[in-house]
């Protein structure tokens, strides 16, 4: 059975792109409301606030800790010379090591 995934459109939960559609903008511009840029014409901020009411819309939090997060990159780099120096299950293991002390670290 293959399972999928679930997203706010299959649950009924109205998106941003529902709230610019009532409010009629773009949802850069709804994204901009949310997020408090004072960038937004006050009739277009009240037009997108009334929306938000009137559609009942929370934003996700799952993709704002998501979209906010900083991207960490860690390079491994493991050279063996001789087979004979190293065990062949060596390097997963550094990676698993390093992968969890990275889980361990945040």
């Amino acid at each position: 059975m293959v399972s999928k995934k679930s997203n706010r459109r299959q649950s009924g939960q109205p998106t941003i792109a529902d709230v610019a559609r009532v409010a009629q903008c773009s949802p850069m511009t709804v994204s901009r409301v949310i997020n408090g840029e004072a960038s937004v014409r006050e009739e277009t901020r009240e037009a997108v606030l009334a929306a938000i009411a009137q559609l009942n819309y929370s934003p996700n939090k799952a993709a704002r800790s998501l979209a906010g997060a900083a991207e960490i990159r860690i390079a491994l780099l493991i050279a063996i010379t001789s087979h004979a120096q190293m065990p062949m299950h060596a390097p997963d293991q550094a990676v698993l090591a390093l992968d969890h002390e990275a889980q361990v670290a945040g």
